[in-house]
């Protein structure tokens, strides 16, 4: 899954991991749907984070495990995870990323290029479990981030994860749909919304995928190896962005079962730096050292974390306090550059919008030419 808001050079989250501060309690990340592997923005984590990886598909799981370095703290199980223990119909469709535990409406996905992607080819019958009872079974450790791609399946996932989402979990990555795309499926926005809401999650952003329809498809969309999505048309799903408010539990009385001790901060400031929220990482930083949570680090220190999240999401080597500065001598000057300033003096010049149409009609016709060599 691509994430629009994912910051490639999460500083702070690599001088958590260089300074092994996470060492002895790791990152603790389950991925449900892994078929393909983990996402890129794990990568970060390197030792300081362990995989729990769930693909039904024995072959690409098995594919998955012997991929791993000896030295892997991830392991990929042939298990398909649902709302319950039981055995359900599987449906196996012409991609393999699309099969799961629901087919898609064919009157809504006909109408589609990625409808011939989806059709059913055959059934078989599964077992299934729920991540809790796994937990259990299986003596896992406290959750942090739980991750879910599983073609419809995601809400009933979610179902039968509720003590661990209550107990540990800070935040969730999950695919949603904003219509009705699979047969007899739970996962609407609305319907996971107020599902984990009353948990003590809130939507934090949604990446939002595009499927152009059959009058009218894009490229992409009927390209070898395509999904179908398209940087046009109607809004089909996304992947929602969901963590706990951190800053409000810790001030107004926690939901989470678990304390918020110093690791569980510093964690949940890295995930909100990986995923593109500098603002909500010091924020909690800065919440955290009001109340003396952060007790291993002093003042210096925890104004470098500010600096480190502060650097790596502008992509420069800018500090905290001077990005305030800059704030407040734009808010003092009342414009945010020199240019902005003498903007409309710019389009008070005699002919300045002729001059700019003939340069932009030069530059076409030269284009045109080229390209017609």
């Amino acid at each position: 899954m691509l994430y629009s808001s994912y910051v490639p050079k999460p500083r702070f989250t690599r001088y958590l991991v260089e300074r092994k501060i996470l060492k002895d309690n790791p990152l603790t990340v389950v991925d449900v749907g892994a078929r393909g592997g983990l996402e890129y923005h794990w990568a970060n984590y390197e030792h300081a984070a362990r995989f729990i990886c769930f693909e039904p598909n024995k072959e690409e799981c098995g594919k998955l495990n012997a991929e791993l370095g000896p030295k892997s703290n991830s392991t990929f199980y042939p298990v398909a995870l649902y709302k319950d223990k039981g055995t359900h119909t599987f449906y196996e469709q012409v991609s393999p990323a699309a099969c799961g535990l629901y087919y898609r409406d064919s009157k809504i996905v006909d109408r589609f290029p990625v409808g011939k992607l989806v059709k059913v080819t055959g059934t078989s019958s599964i077992q299934t479990t729920d991540f809790d009872s796994f937990v259990e079974e299986y003596k896992i450790p406290d959750i942090d981030f739980i991750k879910t791609d599983a073609e419809g399946a995601d809400f009933d996932i979610i179902q039968g994860s509720l003590r661990s989402l209550k107990k540990s979990v800070l935040g969730m990555s999950c695919e949603m749909h904003f219509q009705p795309w699979c047969v007899g499926a739970k996962g609407l926005f609305s319907e996971l919304d107020q599902l984990v809401r009353p948990l003590g999650f809130r939507l934090y952003d949604i990446n939002m995928f595009r499927f152009a329809n059959n009058a009218f498809p894009s490229i992409d969309s009927v390209l070898p190896g395509g999904c179908g999505t398209a940087d046009y048309g109607q809004i089909i799903f996304g992947q929602a962005i969901f963590f706990r408010d951190p800053v409000a539990e810790i001030e107004h009385g926690k939901l989470l079962e678990l304390e918020w001790d110093e690791t569980r901060i510093l964690k949940a400031v890295s995930l909100f730096e990986v995923f593109g929220l500098p603002d909500c990482a010091i924020e909690l930083l800065d919440t955290a050292e009001k109340h003396n949570l952060l007790k291993h680090f002093n003042k210096g220190e925890i104004e470098k974390f500010r600096d480190l999240i502060t650097s790596g999401f502008l992509g420069k080597t800018i500090i905290y306090r001077q990005h305030l500065q800059k704030l407040a001598d734009i808010k003092k000057r009342g414009y945010a550059s020199y240019f902005e300033h003498i903007k409309p003096r710019l389009k008070k010049i005699p002919f300045l919008p002729q001059i700019r149409s003939f340069i932009k009609k030069q530059i076409a016709q030269r284009r045109n030419n080229f390209g017609a060599r």
